[in-house]
């Protein structure tokens, strides 16, 4: 084997000249100064790989003095210039037994003893990387962890590559990307591909798509151009990569963001069966029966979301022609199998309740209510109620009505908003064909939508009304639904607890319903089973340590605390500690909110994040921001002024019981693209719970 391939000289233009000298340098005084052979065995390494016959003779010279035994210096030797492991092998002593353990990738104790002893940072860093490679390929992550963070000071682009791989195969996602940002900023090509991927899985596809531009794979930067819906560049590059398949996944995507003209544009020139259902998804609002037409001829030969999209086409048109008996006939066979979309089996549960089949309606319906249908299924449902006769049926009907307590509490909690939106937008649209949508504006604007989340809804109700979707005032209520679940669908975000401990800080304002929030939190983790830990890191206010000891007594939850005016970041420190000591899964911080020492209160956050960080890899894994609905469009401000200084993870938003703004959520969810991950709407333990989009609208636009 060759040296250059053995030590990877080929990536030795990422390592400073000058590092190396220094290095060397040091490692020649150290050789003077007593007998260490591992300080020979860097020196002679360095020299080589300065490629400087003048040091290797010095280091040569001083090797032969400590030394004293030629089969060392040779075998040394060997190694150096002729990657020759063998000779090493032989040896007796430290250095005979690490060759052995690197070779036969024995990692124990003794092995990792015994790499602690070499003197040089850099030999390290060179001696280790492949084998760490290896560890990472094999999944021994912890192992590959030991040499890194022996080697983490040398300032190599590679080993910022390998720290942010076993970051990444960690699962520790934002020390993943600062590692692997920096080699891929040095230009290291795997650490591009490797980031590019780490984007793609974070749904960042946006940088993933440059990345891929950059290094040249045009396809995956069209894929993943197309995932970030830059429709823009997808149009640039398709004309460079001419593959019919990505035409047609472009295509889709423009219909799926209403961009129907470009669509058709992109599909033109094709004539595939799928570009004829994207054609006929396109036209159908305008001319249904050459929509049908266009489907019915290529229905067979399509699979997957394009015979979803054709079955769709072929139901409108037989529901707009009353062939509800027809539409029966296609669509009950895919339900019996269970391959039928929800979207269709609502149309069939339509077509059976049409045709006097009332029951199979029902049970169809009945098992819609868990989907993002409910609304929809309920809607039909309620209409079933009103119209039969049928004691049995209307039972039925009732029990498929009913509410969870959470979600009559929901409704409750935004009957505010609701009665303060619905009710105007009801005078609005008195009209059965009014389609002024300009009208609507105001009203939102005044339940704090938002500028940008109103200008965005009212743009692509006109596109709509544009295009023939809507033709009534029902039809653009029901539209703007759809249009309010768009943006808040897209804010929808888990609380995924993934290592231990995990440790969520929380901020806000003072007044906001913080302190209790962590008490409904930490409730609510307990009762799914996880041990949790309260640190009180609001030390300004002893109020504050006082209520979240309150809190902690009352639900079973260990407090963290010190006297009034101690540093936060010591309290943090100590419970970081506590939980290791003690196994908790789950540490939640609270944090001052004196807005009015707004500088302070940011260093101050700064500074128990980076504590966090050091005691636990990753820490904070999530900052939630709480946020109090009833402020409005100060909630805005707020937001601004905190992520502006932490990383902000997710938003819980409290007290949407006692205001008319609840369009602060959309607003929330446009400006910031950050998770809403909980809502309160009450003072009860329970009343905190993981939003929901879906119900969330249910709840403001239920009648």
């Amino acid at each position: 084997m060759a040296a250059n391939n053995y030590f990877g000289r080929e990536r030795l233009s990422t390592v400073n000249e000058k590092e190396l000298r220094k290095e060397l340098k040091d490692l020649k005084k150290e050789i003077k100064k007593k007998k260490n052979p591992w300080a020979v065995v860097a020196a002679y390494f360095l020299a080589f790989k300065l490629a400087n016959e003048k040091e290797l003779k010095e280091v040569d010279k001083e090797a032969s003095r400590v030394l004293g035994a030629e089969s060392i210096k040779e075998a040394i030797l060997s190694f150096v210039q002729e990657a020759n492991l063998e000779k090493l092998l032989q040896l007796e002593g430290d250095i005979g037994r690490f060759f052995r353990r690197l070779k036969e990738k024995e990692v124990d104790e003794e092995f990792k003893a015994l790499f602690k002893q070499m003197p040089s940072l850099l030999f390290k860093a060179f001696l280790v990387r492949d084998f760490v490679r290896q560890l990472l390929d094999t999944g021994h992550i912890d192992e590959a962890f030991f040499f890194l963070n022996q080697v983490e000071k040398v300032k190599w682009p590679e080993i910022s590559y390998l720290l942010g791989w076993a970051y990444d195969a960690k699962g520790i996602v934002n020390l993943a990307k600062d590692h692997l940002e920096k080699a891929a900023k040095a230009g290291l090509k795997e650490a591009k591909q490797k980031l590019a991927m780490l984007y793609v899985k974070q749904g960042e596809f946006g940088k993933a798509a440059k990345i891929c531009e950059e290094l040249g794979d045009l396809k995956a930067a069209l894929e993943s151009y197309l995932e970030s819906g830059d429709l823009k560049k997808c149009r640039e590059l398709v004309s460079k990569v001419d593959i019919s398949e990505l035409k047609i996944k472009l295509a889709v995507a423009l219909v799926d963001r209403d961009r129907k003209r470009e669509a058709l544009e992109v599909v033109e020139q094709l004539d595939s069966p799928e570009a004829k259902i994207i054609k006929a998804k396109i036209i159908k609002y305008k001319d249904l029966e050459g929509a049908y037409e266009l489907v019915k001829e290529v229905f067979p030969e399509v699979r997957g979301r394009f015979k979803e999209w054709a079955l769709e086409i072929i139901a409108d048109y037989y529901t707009h022609s009353g062939m509800w008996k027809e539409l029966t006939t296609i669509l009950s066979p895919l339900e019996t199998s269970g391959s039928l979309p929800s979207r269709l089996r609502l149309k069939l549960a339509e077509a059976y309740f049409n045709i006097g089949e009332v029951p199979r309606a029902l049970k169809i319906l009945a098992s819609l209510m868990d989907t993002d249908l409910r609304r929809d299924a309920k809607s039909l449902v309620k209409e079933i109620k009103k119209k039969t006769e049928d004691p049995e049926i209307e039972d039925i009907c009732k029990t498929i009505l009913a509410e969870d307590s959470f979600f009559k509490r929901l409704k409750e909690g935004l009957s505010k908003s609701k009665d303060s939106l619905l009710g105007r937008i009801d005078r609005l649209i008195q009209d059965e064909r009014f389609t002024d949508v300009d009208s609507l504006e105001e009203i939102l604007l005044t339940a704090d939508v938002g500028v940008e989340a109103t200008e965005e809804i009212i743009s692509r109700l006109k596109r709509r009304i544009e295009i023939g979707e809507i033709k009534s005032g029902k039809g653009l209520l029901r539209a703007l639904e759809e249009e309010i679940l768009r943006i808040l669908k897209s804010a929808e975000g888990d609380l995924r607890i993934d290592t231990k401990p995990f440790v969520i800080m929380v901020v806000g304002v003072n007044g906001t319903g913080k302190t209790t929030t962590i008490a409904k939190l930490g409730n609510m983790l307990k009762k799914q089973g996880y041990s949790v830990l309260f640190a009180a890191g609001d030390t300004f206010r002893a109020a504050a340590i006082e209520q979240l000891e309150m809190w902690g007594e009352r639900i079973g939850i260990p407090v963290i605390k010190q006297k009034p005016g101690a540093d936060p970041s010591g309290v943090v420190y100590d419970a970081l500690q506590a939980a290791k000591a003690r196994n908790i899964d789950v540490v939640i911080i609270d944090t001052a909110g004196r807005l009015h020492t707004k500088v302070n209160l940011m260093e101050e956050l700064k500074k128990m994040a980076r504590v966090a960080s050091k005691e636990v890899p990753g820490a904070p894994h999530e900052t939630l921001l709480v946020l109090d609905a009833v402020v409005g469009q100060n909630a805005i401000s707020q937001a601004k002024i905190f992520s502006r200084a932490i990383p902000i993870t997710g938003v819980v938003l409290t007290k949407l019981d006692g205001t008319a703004k609840g369009g602060i959520v959309v607003a929330i969810a446009k400006k910031f693209g950050i998770s809403i991950k909980f809502i309160g709407v009450g003072e009860k333990m329970d009343d905190l719970q993981k939003f929901d989009a879906e119900r969330f609208v249910d709840a403001l636009f239920d009648r």
